[in-house]
């Protein structure tokens, strides 16, 4: 995301020419990558400003690939209406009215989308047993799908288990785990990217493929979540908000692991229970 990534470049690697590649690109995705970049760009970069005061908007900038403050000002105030330094000044509630607007101009939220309407107070009356692990680095084969639908989240997990088992002759018991890879306060539902991973061994023969995707090690808040994406957002405004100030932690603006506590194939996403995992740097 932090790249220079031209249509011709992206095109070059898809082995089409820059016409084709945007036309194909956008009946499947249903943007442009012009569009696509532009919005995962401003959405992390919207996550940031959020999880990391610290940053200058300058930092922010740089982070998420745009080559000025300058550019980057301008884009966000399109996007979101409000200049990046307004939007950090505002309170969780009035950056969820602004973000819940532009997800509504953009798409239709279906009945079972999340609007986090009284998220904030919801979070006030929970708290979590979070503890402070060392995850290994782990290998993985993935399937992408998105957080719009339970259903094809459980669809995802079983693909992508007959997939592993058939390509890297993994055990049918190999562990299933999710990864959020955006972020549901500033994404849609049907935007946010979530994989349906299978653990690959250290004695799994990934010389067979190269379609596999590797998690570094790291510090983690660990905890339960009962419950879907409703839930697990009442968490992480708990983390953020109760946990975090006090912890010698910051919130890392990355992925968020879901090892799944019953069947993801047969539970569905909703009604299962999830050990969470929130990436840590050192505040």
């Amino acid at each position: 995301m932090d790249k220079n990534l031209t249509l011709e470049t992206l095109a070059e690697i898809a082995c089409f020419s820059p016409f084709h590649f945007q036309r194909i690109f956008k009946s499947v995705v249903g943007e442009s990558p012009k569009q696509l970049i532009k919005r995962l760009r401003l959405e992390a970069a919207a996550h940031i400003i959020s999880l990391s005061p610290q940053k200058s908007i300058l930092e922010v900038a740089l982070i998420v690939g745009f080559s000025s403050l300058e550019a980057f000002s301008r884009a966000f105030k399109d996007y979101y209406s409000v200049s990046p330094d307004t939007f950090r000044s505002f309170d969780e509630a009035e950056k969820l009215k602004i973000t819940k607007m532009v997800n509504l101009q953009r798409i239709t939220w279906n009945a079972s989308s999340v609007l986090l309407d009284n998220y904030e107070n919801g979070a006030k009356k929970c708290e979590y047993d979070v503890q402070v692990v060392s995850r290994p680095a782990i290998k993985f084969y993935h399937i992408r799908t998105t957080l719009e639908s339970s259903q094809e989240i459980s669809d995802n997990f079983s693909k992508a288990r007959k997939w592993a088992v058939a390509q890297y002759d993994v055990s049918s018991e190999a562990q299933l785990f999710g990864i959020i890879k955006d972020y549901p306060f500033f994404t849609s539902l049907d935007h946010c990217r979530y994989l349906a991973c299978v653990a690959l061994s250290n004695k799994t023969d990934i010389t067979k493929s190269h379609k596999y995707e590797e998690l570094p090690a790291g510090m983690y808040a660990s905890f339960i979540v009962k419950g879907g994406i409703h839930e697990l957002l009442k968490a992480a405004s708990y983390l953020h908000h109760q946990w975090i100030p006090d912890s010698g932690y910051n919130i890392s603006p990355d992925h968020v692991i879901q090892i799944p506590l019953k069947d993801p194939i047969s539970t569905p996403y909703d009604e299962n229970e999830w050990q969470v995992f929130f990436k840590l740097l050192k505040a």
